[in-house]
């Protein structure tokens, strides 16, 4: 894992054992809200419902995940959103991303913190979102192989591997199987990360493309290796976690990116001051033990919710989704992004 960086007031830790997720979704619209503030127009606070992956060593985690979640969990949370005039009262969890973006889409969220991928290709197919915080970082992908299989990315040609269509993982996938000019020797099956360790151990694919956290906690429980890891053999390869907000929903509620970049910075303040008790935290949360939480956590170090650096690596996601024909036509990604 890369070491931790100089303290700073605005770093950014963004966990890599956020994986990718959905299956529940939960209701909570809130109200039209005075011009330039977060409350209803009576006063009360409005409603938050966050969506996200939250896929566990036990099934979906009741509990967000990453900073966001770290934050939340901290008794001056609520106090923090009530001066914006928001409230936080609920999570659903949810088994990847494009269901936590229809989700958003229909009203039963107001947040939904997903991979790069899912939140571009829900605004290409016409969902009108913006980018609230975009969180990037090196790496992100691991790639387990099974036991007595291919050890390396070059191994992969014959090979049936396993991935989740649409996921930062399978861009990650396809970029480096493109590179080492496997595009046409490998066969890709769309599987979910739950479902990845019981293939590859009951030897239906050879390797598996997934969330860091989700490929050491397999590699500890044996049966399966780790091939590749995407900061390593990639170091200039960016994924990111992009939080979702409605369009109508943010005109209506101006205050709330100040609110939640205030809440993210709560959280890293947090882990800066003890980077162990987060581990702790996500170790109990999500049931990975601590030596796996340690390793696949990567330190960043951000100046704003969504820089110059990370609207490039969206714009250069875009491009390879296009070119897969996985998204129809391009969009103004920075107009996208709330700045």
């Amino acid at each position: 894992m890369p070491a931790p960086l100089p303290r700073r007031r605005h770093r950014r830790l963004l966990s890599l054992v956020t994986a990718v997720g959905l299956t529940a979704v939960l209701t909570g619209c809130a109200g039209s809200a005075d011009a330039g503030t977060g409350s209803d127009a009576d006063g009360a606070l409005v409603d938050l419902v966050l969506g996200a992956p939250a896929t566990s060593a036990n099934g979906l985690s009741s509990t967000p995940q990453g900073v966001i979640g770290y934050a939340l969990a901290d008794d001056g949370a609520q106090d923090l959103l009530a001066e914006h005039g928001f409230r936080y009262t609920e999570f659903a969890a949810f088994e990847n991303g494009p269901p936590a973006a229809q989700a958003l889409a229909s009203g039963s969220l107001q947040l939904a913190a997903i991979g790069e991928s899912p939140a571009l290709l829900s605004r290409a197919a016409g969902q009108q979102n913006r980018a609230l915080v975009v969180l990037s970082s090196p790496g992100g992908t691991w790639i387990a192989g099974r036991e007595g299989g291919p050890t390396s990315i070059a191994d992969l040609a014959g090979a049936t591997v396993g991935v989740q269509f649409g996921s930062n993982f399978d861009r990650y996938l396809r970029t480096a199987l493109g590179e080492e000019g496997l595009t046409d020797e490998v066969q890709l099956v769309n599987l979910l990360v739950a479902d990845g360790y019981g293939a590859l151990t009951g030897g239906s694919i050879d390797a598996y493309a997934a969330p860091a956290a989700s490929v050491g906690l397999w590699a500890q429980k044996g049966g399966v290796q780790v091939i590749d890891k995407a900061e390593e053999s990639h170091p200039d390869y960016r994924s990111a976690l992009v939080t979702l907000v409605n369009e109508d929903f943010l005109a209506e509620h101006p205050e709330l990116p100040d609110a939640w970049w205030e809440l993210y910075r709560l959280g890293l303040d947090k882990i800066q001051a003890d980077p162990e008790a987060y581990y702790a935290w996500v170790s109990e949360t999500l049931g990975y033990p601590v030596d796996v939480v340690r390793d696949t956590t990567v330190l960043v170090d951000p100046q704003e919710p969504a820089s110059d650096e990370d609207i490039a690596s969206l714009e250069e996601a875009q491009e390879f989704l296009v070119e897969q024909g996985l998204a129809k036509e391009p969009f103004d990604v920075a107009e996208w992004v709330v700045r």
